[in-house]
């Protein structure tokens, strides 16, 4: 595999948890560091604020914010760096 898909799948989609670079989030131009984790079910998600922006939530807090990596919409470049 090469080097510049590290942590990905064929399709492009993250295999792990780490932090990982995406190409137009938010329809920026730059790239942008995004962090991939397991919810409590094991799914690889990343939080909705880092890639929609913050009027993702319900004033009741109803929506939580985890949507599954493979469902954001995101261009994964590569993985560059582990979560803390």
């Amino acid at each position: 595999m090469p080097e510049e898909k590290k942590g990905l799948d064929k399709k492009g989609f993250p295999i792990e948890e780490g932090i990982y670079l995406a190409k137009n989030v938010m329809g920026s131009k730059n790239l942008k560091e995004i962090d991939v984790y397991k919810n409590k079910y094991g799914t690889l998600c990343c939080f909705s604020g880092d890639f929609v922006g913050p009027k993702v939530f319900t004033e009741d807090d109803s929506m939580d914010g985890h949507v599954p990596a493979r469902r954001t919409g995101l261009e994964f470049i590569a993985k560059v760096g582990e979560l803390k």
